[in-house]
């Protein structure tokens, strides 16, 4: 293999384990919703899921084509995003009506194949905004925006 298909099979595994996986230690089991998008305009979404029944992990069909997506983008030098959702399924309280589900998100700045974690405050300014009037709109009920 020459160097840049080597570099190129590292940052698979490198996505594989990073999306696949993602709170591996905390022993989270649910569904993950991943979101990217490079500046050339294409974008991807999958889905993981991972039970805690069965301890299995099931990948979406479109995961080859979504990993290979971000690695393209990455061998391209290009910028972009990429966006966490998760759903652990949690009662909420402090504020919330007890026994509704959640979502957590969580985002990252992409730049030439590096990941760059984003603060809860700055993907709540990212998404928290009217796409036709650039207005802020106030965080959606029963999402949290956590820290990558």
């Amino acid at each position: 293999m020459t160097d840049a298909s080597n570099a190129y099979q590292e940052a698979i595994d490198f996505l594989i384990n990073f999306i696949a996986y993602p709170f591996e230690e905390d022993g989270f089991h649910g569904n993950y919703k991943w979101s990217f998008s490079a500046i050339d305009g294409n974008s991807a979404t999958t889905i993981v899921h991972s039970s805690v029944e069965t301890d299995e992990l099931v990948l979406a069909d479109d995961f080859e084509a979504f990993i290979t997506l971000i690695a393209q983008s990455a061998s391209l030098q290009l910028a972009g995003g990429l966006v966490l959702q998760s759903f652990p399924g949690r009662e909420i309280k402090d504020g919330f009506d007890s026994g509704k589900y959640i979502e957590e998100v969580r985002g990252w700045a992409f730049d030439s194949g590096v990941l760059f974690p984003k603060s809860s405050q700055e993907i709540m300014d990212m998404v928290c905004i009217n796409p036709v009037t650039g207005e802020k709109l106030a965080p959606e009920p029963n999402v949290h925006y956590l820290d990558a």
